[in-house]
């Protein structure tokens, strides 16, 4: 083929229009269906948040937005995502999806009841959207196999979690015994006191 014709071959489908290009294929424009589709889930959640529903389902909000079981849902999905790639920025991937999600998500509700909503390391109240986290006894970055066992997960207090950090069961309880040791320190530092009148 001439490079004459290949010009004029490219100048022909670059003045197509949308409509043209897929009636060739064969197909019907989906941009169309999918404003519908978009119009229609937006209108789903505006009349679910009007209603206090959750904006996935028709259950009472525990928050500004969803239910309990999405809530923990959304938890349990963003404490489940597998590092797949280090040196690529973004390489993660999911690890459940679909019924495994659902039934992680069932056995970590009925686990925060359990819980009487109090830290598992402190026994300080949790409040949904404002100090609730979920931690893995063992860390994920040292024991993968264990990333969606929900034997190895408890809620905790937001600032417990992020003291604990990537410290094994024996590491951190040994952490807590020193820091037992320094508040019992700081309770008789006369020098330290002073801060504590402001």
């Amino acid at each position: 083929m001439s490079s004459f014709l290949k010009i004029k071959s490219f100048a022909k489908c670059a003045t197509r229009t949308k409509e043209e290009k897929y009636k060739k294929i064969g197909n019907k424009p989906r941009l169309k269906t999918t404003e519908a589709h978009s119009k229609a889930s937006k209108d789903y959640v505006l009349r679910n948040l009007e209603n206090n529903y959750c904006r996935y389902c028709k259950r009472s909000r525990i928050n500004s937005y969803v239910c309990l079981q999405h809530y923990i849902k959304d938890m349990s999905r963003r404490s489940t995502v597998l590092r797949v790639n280090k040196n690529k920025i973004g390489g993660w991937k999911m690890a459940l999806k679909g019924d495994a999600l659902n039934k992680l998500t069932s056995e970590l509700i009925t686990k925060l009841e359990d819980q009487n909503y109090k830290c598992y390391y402190s026994n300080i109240p949790l409040v949904i959207g404002e100090n609730l986290s979920l931690d893995h006894i063992y860390p994920s970055s040292l024991h993968p196999e264990l990333l969606t066992e929900s034997s190895n997960m408890v809620f905790v207090d937001k600032r417990i979690n992020n003291l604990k950090s990537n410290m094994s069961p024996k590491d951190f309880y040994n952490f807590m015994l020193q820091l037992k040791e320094g508040i019992a320190y700081l309770e008789n530092n006369e020098d330290f006191k002073k801060y504590l009148e402001d």
